[in-house]
C-alpha cells in the first residue's frame, strides 16, 4: 500500500460503506478457511437484540449503536474464538458470549457487565483514557496473547491497528494515513492515534492481499499466523496451492483444511511431514 505523503482529503465514515466492507471481507475470509455457518448477516432492520437501551452501559454514540446493529458478526462463543487476524477475532456483539455476560450481571445486581473482548483493562494499554465514545472495537485480542485490537472510529472512518503484544507500536507503519508519531499538545484522549490508522477499506484488501498471497496463513479453520519459514511453512503454502489457491473458482476448501490439520499434527508430534 503506498505510503500517503500529501495531505490527503480528511477521510469520512459512511455506515453502508462500513457494513459492507466488512461483509465483503468476512465473506472471503469463509471462502479461504472460516467454517461458513460462523458468518452471520442481519436482516435489512438491523439485530433486534442490539438496542440503546441494552447497551446503554457500553457508553457509545448513537453512530456506533447503529453500527453495531447492521454489522455482519463471526460467532465467537469465547474469548478465544475464529482468529480473522493473528491472535484477533471478531467482538460478536450479538452472539450468546456478550448475551451472557449481560445476563450475569443483571442476575447479580451489578451496573454493568465486563468483558475483555470488549473492553480491554485499561493497565495494558499504554494511555490512560478509555477507548473514546465514537470508537467501536470490531476485533479483539484473543486469550492466547500478542494480538491486536481493531479500533474503527466513526468520527473519521478509519481503523486503528493496536498492537496488544508490544503495547507501543513506537512509530506508525508505512502505509498507514499519519505517518508521524504523536506531536506534543495533542489531546489527552486520543493517545491511541499513535498506533497504526488507515482507512478501512485499505486496510482490509491490504489483509486481503496478504491472505491471497499468503504473507498470512491460516493453520486451519481457526487460527492464523505469519508465514513460517522452513519445511513447515514450506508445506502451508503447498496445501493450499495445491488445492487450488488462490484461483476461489477451483480451489478445494475442505480438502486443504484437512491437509492443514495432518500437517499441523505431524509438526506438534515431531513426525514426518505428509506430503500431498
Amino acid at each position: 500500500m503506498p505510503l500517503i505523503t500529501a495531505s490527503p482529503p480528511p477521510p469520512s465514515y459512511d455506515r453502508d460503506y462500513v457494513v459492507r466492507d466488512i461483509t465483503d471481507f468476512y465473506t472471503f475470509l469463509t471462502k479461504m478457511y472460516l467454517p461458513s455457518e460462523l458468518l452471520r448477516i442481519p436482516p435489512p432492520e438491523g439485530w433486534s437484540f442490539i438496542t440503546p437501551e441494552r447497551y446503554a452501559w457500553l457508553k457509545k454514540t448513537p453512530t456506533v449503536i447503529d453500527l453495531m446493529r447492521h454489522l455482519p458478526y463471526i460467532t465467537r462463543e469465547d474469548n478465544d474464538g475464529h482468529k480473522i487476524y493473528i491472535e484477533t477475532a471478531v467482538v460478536d456483539y450479538e452472539g450468546e458470549q456478550v448475551r451472557s455476560t449481560m445476563r450475569f450481571a443483571e442476575e447479580h445486581g451489578r451496573k454493568r457487565p465486563h468483558l475483555d473482548t470488549i473492553e480491554p483493562d485499561p493497565t495494558t494499554f499504554d494511555f490512560d483514557t478509555s477507548i473514546p465514545e465514537y470508537m467501536l472495537v470490531l476485533a479483539s485480542e484473543t486469550c492466547g496473547g500478542d494480538g491486536y485490537w481493531w479500533l474503527l472510529d466513526t468520527q473519521r472512518g478509519t481503523l486503528t491497528l493496536y498492537d496488544a503484544g508490544t503495547r507501543h507500536s513506537g512509530q506508525r507503519e508505512k502505509g498507514t494515513i499519519e505517518n508521524e508519531p504523536v506531536q506534543e499538545g495533542v489531546n489527552d484522549d486520543e493517545l491511541w492515534r499513535e498506533h497504526p490508522t488507515w482507512r478501512l477499506k485499505e486496510f482490509l484488501d491490504m489483509l486481503k492481499e496478504q491472505y491471497t498471497t499468503l504473507e498470512l496463513v491460516p493453520r486451519g479453520p481457526a487460527d492464523v499466523e505469519k508465514r513460517w519459514d522452513g519445511d513447515f511453512g514450506k508445506a502451508q503454502i503447498s496445501a493450499f496451492t495445491g488445492c487450488g489457491w488462490p484461483d476461489l473458482s477451483t480451489y478445494r476448501k475442505d480438502e486443504c483444511m484437512e491437509r492443514l490439520k495432518k500437517l499441523l499434527h505431524a509438526h506438534l508430534y515431531k513426525t514426518e511431514l505428509p506430503v500431498f
